[in-house]
């Protein structure tokens, strides 16, 4: 979701190298989905800026579970910078 303000931002979702969201609208609201996290090995999450809204930069937010504790990143791009978020998920922990 648009973490700041609601202004039009665009973006490209790929997770492990595969484009699961192409050109999709950030609403004010988080939007809930599913991904397949591969434990004990790196996963990754690139969000590719389609656009940057009429106020740059491309805000994004995601919001996650952990051990019942929700967790949040921020994120910023343009149109020449993406943003990666990496994911070590360990079995047991």
């Amino acid at each position: 979701y648009d973490h700041l303000i609601k202004d039009g931002d665009r973006v490209s979702i790929n997770i492990n190298g595969v484009w699961k969201f192409r050109n999709i609208s950030l609403e004010k609201t988080p939007q809930i989905i599913t991904i397949n996290i591969v434990p004990g090995q790196k996963n990754f999450i690139l969000i590719h800026a389609d656009n940057t809204g009429y106020r740059p930069p491309n805000t994004v937010a995601i919001a996650y579970m952990n051990k019942g504790e929700r967790k949040e990143i921020n994120l910023e791009s343009d149109l020449e910078n993406s943003q990666v978020v990496e994911i070590l998920y360990e079995e047991g922990n």
